[in-house]
């Protein structure tokens, strides 16, 4: 069972059969056995991505290709960091982790651009690599 707070209510997302943004800004969660709840919600690409999982890390892989976690300066050149590991979430994605003073961290910022092949780099000019040989 997994779990997520929404406006004070901790929904088992297990049980969700549906869920949908209203006209009015509401969200509303069908469940399995019929019964639905619906509440206003401030920021819902948050919530959605929460009943999603797109935080909730199933597995833990190692790095072996490697990949590269992408970053765009205010400037607009680029600069990329080995990812440590991969984190297999509960949406489906792989995402991109790195270890920070002993815990796993998912990466989410405004500047990041995503997680590249060794091959794909070449597609960002003036990109500087960081952290080669740190992982």
């Amino acid at each position: 069972m997994r779990f997520v707070e929404i406006n004070g209510t901790h929904i088992n997302v297990d049980e969700i059969c549906d869920f949908f943004y209203t006209n009015e800004g509401s969200l509303r969660i069908d469940y399995r056995h019929g019964e639905s709840y619906t509440t206003h919600v401030c920021k819902p690409r948050l919530f959605r991505d929460e009943i999603m999982g797109a935080r909730h890390v199933v597995q833990v892989l190692p790095n072996n290709a490697p990949f590269w976690m992408v970053w765009e300066n205010d400037d607009k050149t680029h600069f990329a960091t080995p990812a440590d590991f991969l984190a297999l979430c509960a949406d489906g994605h792989v995402r991109a982790m790195y270890l920070s003073d002993g815990y796993f961290e998912v990466i989410e910022s405004r500047n990041y651009v995503g997680l590249f092949s060794e091959d794909e780099l070449s597609q960002f000019d003036s990109l500087e690599k960081c952290g080669v040989g740190q992982t």
